[in-house]
């Protein structure tokens, strides 16, 4: 779209794009005699125009989202005065303060002749009389020649009769539609708030039009003002009363109020248990008796006051709980700690024992019985010890005895040869033609205590060499020559 034709001596004094009116871009062009805004973006919408001698005032601000704004009062044909709003938008980029402040300063510059010519135009005056025109109804005075023989009298000009009638408002005219004040986003007439901000909207305010009072009379030198007369109205007439006319309808009669019946009071008492039964059983299991309802009133000074309540002893409770706990932990030890404590005891006497005794299967089934029958008997308690089936020992050549409940794991090596092993239980490993040094290594496998790895090496069912271990993942090594 073209830049609009200019007049004879209008020029352009700013351009400035991305001004929003009523949530419209345009491209807003300040000449020395008007404001004009051209859609350059969408070409849809002709251009509009401000007279700058229409602008009554003009102030900066911001709206919601914190765009620079500028209000403008313009005086509309009847008259009154419209709020226009421009943002510059930040969307425009640039510097927005400084374009919008200039307008300002541009606007102002060329405001204050304009505004006083469109109040002349709007707000008629009197119109002075012209130079050769004379005042009407005004006598020549005499010469101070003729003052001696004529006296000096001066008759008051007869008022001009001027009307004072006041005339009907027209209606407002918009010069560019109805626009929030604080986003400057045009909202439908009439309505009390914005729809992009939610602001309350401010109505136009109207500039009243100002009555014409007619001229003060001229008064005599010395004459003495009269009173003002009071001025009365006639009463609008009444409506005519007429006689023939139908009486009125008396008003109907309001409908009676509905009373709600009040059930009468039970003259019977509640019912009472009469089961002896009942009242002879607990008080933890019967049910709890509810305080009859007072005869006296409570406001009343015979009123029995209800029992206080017993505070309760919250110490001897705690005390209690105390006790119970304390309770709990010696019995949950003694049922804990007291059984592996027999148990290591038996594994002591165990050792002792085997060690004394020949090295023969019914020998360590009869030591294990005994050891576990003196620990029963010092602890007082019956504890049942899990053990392993003891493996037969070969009566020819060289084996290897491993015994544990649990599992292990290891190797032993005769004639340069290694053998690793991972078992469980008592197991026995025969080793044939052996010559020369034998030795065996295992480990638990687990972090029990309470039971014990023993590693033996027996040749021709006679034991050479036996160690053991009871500590967690504890490791067996025994070495002999054959």
């Amino acid at each position: 779209m073209a830049d609009p034709e200019l007049q004879g001596d209008e020029e352009i004094l700013l351009r400035t794009q991305g001004v929003h009116v009523k949530s419209i871009s345009f491209e807003a062009i300040l000449t020395n005699k008007r404001i004009i805004l051209v859609d350059r973006l969408k070409n849809l919408l002709p251009p509009k125009e401000i007279p700058i001698a229409t602008i009554q005032s003009i102030e900066p601000g911001e709206n919601a989202i914190r765009d620079l704004t500028l209000s403008m009062g313009v005086i509309t044909k009847t008259g009154g005065v419209r709020q226009m709003v421009l943002t510059f938008s930040r969307e425009g980029g640039g510097n927005r303060a400084e374009e919008r402040d200039e307008w300002i300063r541009q606007i102002r510059a060329y405001l204050t002749p304009s505004f006083e010519q469109v109040m002349r135009k709007v707000i008629p005056g009197i119109e002075s009389p012209g130079a050769g025109q004379a005042l009407k109804g005004r006598r020549p005075v005499p010469s101070p020649a003729d003052n001696s023989r004529i006296p000096l009298t001066v008759r008051p000009d007869s008022p001009e009769q001027w009307n004072t009638t006041p005339q009907p408002e027209p209606a407002a005219e918009s010069i560019l539609g109805t626009y929030c004040t604080h986003c400057g986003t045009k909202v439908p007439e009439g309505s009390g708030f914005c729809n992009k901000c939610g602001a309350q909207i401010t109505p136009a305010r109207e500039i009243p039009p100002v009555p014409v009072s007619p001229p003060p009379p001229a008064m005599q030198p010395g004459a003495v003002p009269r009173p003002a007369q009071p001025q009365y109205r006639e009463a609008p007439p009444g409506p005519e009363y007429d006689p023939e006319a139908s009486p009125r309808a008396p008003p109907a009669p309001l409908p009676p109020r509905r009373t709600v019946p009040v059930p009468p009071a039970q003259a019977n008492p509640a019912p009472q248990y009469t089961d002896e039964r009942k009242r002879q059983s607990p008080r933890l299991f019967s049910p709890k008796d509810m305080q009859p309802t007072p005869l006296v009133p409570s406001s009343m000074s015979t009123a029995v006051p209800p029992p206080l309540k017993k505070p309760r002893n919250t110490k001897k409770i705690f005390l209690a709980a105390g006790i119970i706990v304390i309770i709990l932990i010696i019995a949950v030890a003694g049922v804990v700690v007291l059984p592996k404590l027999g148990i290591l005891s038996f594994h002591s006497s165990g050792s002792a024992s085997t060690s004394s005794t020949t090295q023969t299967t019914p020998a360590i089934a009869t030591t294990t019985t005994a050891a576990a029958s003196a620990s029963s008997a010092g602890t007082g308690t019956a504890v049942v010890v899990a053990t392993a089936t003891p493996a037969d020992i070969p009566s020819t050549g060289v084996a290897v005895s491993v015994s544990y409940i649990g599992g292990f794991k290891g190797s032993y090596t005769a004639n340069g040869n290694t053998t690793s092993i991972s078992n469980s239980g008592n197991k026995v490993y025969e080793i044939d033609n052996v010559t020369g040094p034998v030795s065996a290594t295992f480990q638990k496998t687990d972090d029990t205590v309470t039971h014990a790895l023993t590693v033996g090496i027996y040749n021709n069912g006679a034991k050479l060499v036996s160690n053991s271990t009871s500590a967690s993942y504890g490791t067996v090594t025994v070495t002999t020559s054959v």
